[in-house]
Parts: structure tokens; sequence; C-alpha cells
């Protein structure tokens, strides 16, 4: 509940029991205990995601190929995500230049970055050499 209580406050939807992120800006939310009552508190929960933060991208023939963006924002923290490359696209280094850019304005504004990767996406694990 952190990011919804203090950087993204604005964003925040419930009570002190729980937070989330309007249906439309992001499926995330937080609770402050794993209680029933908190649980309860959330009710159930992306066209605003942009809101969030900045979005870097790279087009083709006016057509968007590659794409990496702003998400979470905890107190020092910000969060890289939306990191995706068009099937037809893939293997061209476009994530290779967008992420660092991601980091290097992220850095600039002295927090850190942050990214997570789903277990499933077995690709970007071996190739960055993540730890899940």
């Amino acid at each position: 509940m952190d990011a919804l209580s203090t950087t993204h406050v604005s964003f925040a939807e419930g009570n002190d029991l729980a937070k989330r992120y309007p249906v439309d800006v992001a499926p995330i939310a937080a609770t402050r205990d794993q209680s029933a009552e908190s649980y309860d508190s959330l009710g159930r929960f992306r066209i605003r995601a942009p809101e969030l933060g900045s979005y870097v991208g790279i087009h083709e023939a006016g057509r968007l190929v590659a794409m990496a963006g702003e998400g979470l924002r905890f107190p020092r923290y910000t969060e890289i995500n939306a990191v995706c490359t068009h099937p037809e696209r893939r293997g061209r280094g476009y994530v290779s230049s967008l992420v660092p850019a991601l980091i290097q304005k992220i850095t600039r504004q002295d927090e850190i970055p942050f990214l997570h990767v789903g277990r499933e996406n077995a690709d970007a694990i071996r190739k960055n050499k993540l730890v899940h």
C-alpha cells in the first residue's frame, strides 16, 4: 500500500484496509494485512496506465513495434513495465535500447529502477540473466 499511500496517492481508491488503482489504470491492489476484512474492502478491480509515468517506443512505418514504460512508484523506486516487442519484430535489439533509456531517466531523478518478469517469460529471463 506504500505507493498508493505516497507517490500515487492521487490514483488510490479504497480505505485504510485496502487500496487499489482504478480499473482503467492498473490491475493492482494492496491490503493492510491478509484478513478477511481487508480482502472484503477491495471489491473487484488500463486505458489510463500511461498516466503512471513516461513511455518510450519504436515505430516503423508509423506503427508501434516496441515499447517500455514506467509503472508503479514507491518512494525512491520506479518500476519499468510494459516492455514488449511485436512478435514479427523480435530479435532486433529494440528492448536493448528502450530499457536503458528508461533506466537513465529514472536514475537522473535519483530513483532506483526495478523490473519484474513473469516466470513464464523464459526468453527474457535467459537473455537478461534475471533471477526470480
